[in-house]
């Protein structure tokens, strides 16, 4: 078994968000997934995550069950969270959900830390939506229990 070693980084979450919470293989993605289909029915969703696990785990998934148009692939990486969204003509305020896929272990309310080192502007692309003024876009975020993120499920 590996497990996942090296530094995990703070990234602030808006208190609002939705914690899909558990060890691992049980069933968070899937859960995430299927709120995540049926909202990209009826409006723009942003997924953080890798451009490869998306393109070869996810993507026929959005085809089949959602809408792929209204899905926004986002690197936890992006050097410029506005840019990218202009590329795809919306703003924040055009986004209904962001989902956060990378791995992350949750650290309290309005905290996680995740293995790859966010990008300044995806960290102050947080911090916007974590403002007391801001109500949307709501955030999903999959994490692990703190003390139990190496945990790896056997069989």
């Amino acid at each position: 078994m590996e497990m996942q070693t090296g530094a995990l980084y703070e990234l602030k979450i808006p208190k609002r968000s939705l914690i899909f919470l558990g060890p691992q293989r049980c069933g968070k993605i899937t859960a995430m997934l299927a709120s995540l289909w049926h909202v990209s029915k009826y409006g723009k969703i942003v997924i953080v995550c890798n451009h490869a696990d998306f393109s070869r785990n996810w993507m026929d998934e959005f085809r089949i069950n959602g809408n792929l148009k209204n899905v926004i692939h986002m690197p936890l990486m992006c050097k410029d969270v506005p840019e990218r969204l202009r590329e795809h003509g919306v703003t924040i305020k055009d986004i209904s959900t962001v989902a956060i896929l990378e791995s992350s272990v949750f650290q309290s309310v309005g905290m996680v830390k995740v293995w790859k080192r966010p990008s300044p502007s995806f960290v102050e692309f947080m911090q916007r939506m974590s403002e007391d003024t801001a109500m949307e876009p709501k955030v999903y975020i999959k994490a692990h229990l703190q003390g139990h993120e190496n945990d790896v499920a056997v069989g």
